[in-house]
């Protein structure tokens, strides 16, 4: 389908590309801050990021819009990953619509275990006029679970995963992992897409979780797994629960997951 230039004069091949490799050089350094990546962004324009699995049926569901939204994407992704290796494999470039499209791979690594993968992928990028992102969409090609957005902190041979398959199986909620903290309330990653796709939106969230703590492990203060139902033959316990997730303040994007501690 030809591609028909705006009014507005075209950048040159060159100079996309450049406006290209500045921006993919700043992401692949770990230590560039979230916000020098958002001055990479137009700030005449309307801006968004997306970042989802080619099996997605609702890729529009991963969309987010304006600075707060992508400043909190790559907030997440500097606090949970780290990112290395990094390849790009084809290019095309179109200067009338200042449209640059790559595939590539990437190598994230959790920070918390050290557990990598690979995820490949093919990147989108739209400029304005003064050569700045208008939009970034990231479609994964390799599987569903290598999307970094969908990453699950957990071994393939662990019991947790094993019951994450389970619930799958029967088409319940997954069993996501959490780490306890002091009560309130338990603490959760923000790594599960329709739950923090609303969250950086800042809006709360409203569900069903259904999670596995193992047995004589505490859950709040004053509160014991133990007590709860008989472990499952894994070892874990498992309790479907309804609760509120409400954004955090924190720039690192740890939800607070308020439960009914009257329900265990």
């Amino acid at each position: 389908m030809p591609s028909f230039c705006t009014t507005s004069p075209s950048p040159t091949r060159e100079r996309l590309l450049a406006a290209t490799d500045r921006y993919l050089a700043a992401f692949a350094d770990n230590k560039t801050h979230p916000l020098t990546l958002l001055s990479y962004f137009s700030t005449t324009s309307p801006i968004s990021i997306q970042h989802y699995p080619d099996a997605c049926s609702h890729p529009q569901s991963s969309l987010l819009r304006g600075p707060n939204a992508i400043r909190s994407y790559y907030d997440l992704l500097a606090t949970h990953f780290t990112r290395t290796c990094g390849h790009r494999h084809t290019l095309q470039v179109d200067a009338c619509t200042r449209t640059v499209i790559f595939e590539g791979s990437v190598t994230w690594t959790w920070k918390r275990s050290g557990r990598s993968w690979v995820e490949e992928f093919t990147c989108t990028l739209v400029f304005d006029e003064l050569l700045k992102i208008v939009s970034v969409a990231v479609r994964t090609d390799s599987a569903v679970k290598t999307c970094v957005l969908r990453a699950k902190d957990v071994d393939d041979s662990s019991p947790l995963s094993m019951m994450i398959g389970a619930s799958s199986k029967t088409n319940k909620e997954p069993i996501h992992r959490v780490s306890v903290r002091n009560s309130p309330c338990l603490r959760v990653s923000s790594s599960w897409p329709d739950i923090w796709t609303a969250l950086l939106r800042g809006r709360a969230w409203t569900g069903t979780l259904t999670l596995g703590m193992h047995v004589g492990k505490p859950v709040t203060a004053g509160c014991s797994a133990s007590a709860s139902s008989p472990p499952t033959s894994s070892g874990y316990l498992k309790r479907t629960i309804k609760c509120n997730l409400t954004p955090s303040p924190s720039p690192s994007l740890i939800l607070s997951v308020h439960l009914d501690h009257s329900r265990w």
